[in-house]
């Protein structure tokens, strides 16, 4: 099985409060593969920030999103699939940032 595509869905209450609550806004990752499994996942982070980060377009080898990188892998393969994550995007400062030890 191979991962086919990663989808990003940016969920938000029509009018957010300044206040302490995680519940305002979230964003949902959708991992798609090739047998037709679709897995679901949520960020613990600011949402947009975190959207750019996983869509963003390639731009050279070691600054692209997330998803460019995650794409023909082995959704089992967890532990391979975030060293792969951390270390193509580790010379983009910000985009390291989220998977610092």
């Amino acid at each position: 099985m191979k991962i086919t595509s990663v989808e990003t869905i940016y969920l938000r209450q029509p009018d957010v409060k300044f206040q302490c609550d995680s519940g305002q806004d979230a964003l949902v990752i959708k991992v798609h593969t090739d047998a037709g499994i679709t897995g679901l996942g949520e960020v613990d982070s600011n949402p947009m920030a975190a959207k750019g980060m996983i869509d963003g377009p390639f731009s050279h080898t070691t600054t692209a999103g997330l998803a460019t990188f995650v794409v023909g892998e082995d959704p089992f393969e967890t532990e391979k699939i975030w060293h792969k994550m951390y270390w193509e995007t580790s010379t983009a400062d910000a985009a390291a940032l989220p998977f610092m030890p």
